[in-house]
């Protein structure tokens, strides 16, 4: 009895967070919804916002960790790289 009750909660604990993600979506998409389609400009803000973590793995690559716990790899293209030199 004490497994299907601690099984029960542990239920109950998944349905809640299930919730809160799609509350979490619901934001995003909200938010991208009043975003322009063209980015014309860096907006510290955003990245602010969004970002908590940029890492440089190497010269060819940068390692990115937003604040909802995605990661992502970004290849640099070489033009930028180049542009990019610092003396």
């Amino acid at each position: 009895m004490k497994i299907l009750s601690t099984t029960l909660d542990e239920l109950k604990k998944t349905i809640a967070s299930l919730g809160i993600i799609e509350l979490k979506l619901a934001m995003v998409k909200q938010a991208l919804g009043e975003m322009s389609e063209d980015i014309v400009a860096y907006d510290d803000n955003i990245v602010r916002q969004r970002i908590d973590t940029m890492k440089i793995i190497n010269e060819h690559q940068i390692h990115i960790t937003f604040k909802d716990g995605f990661e992502y790899t970004q290849a640099l293209n070489p033009s930028v790289i180049n542009t990019l030199q610092i003396a």
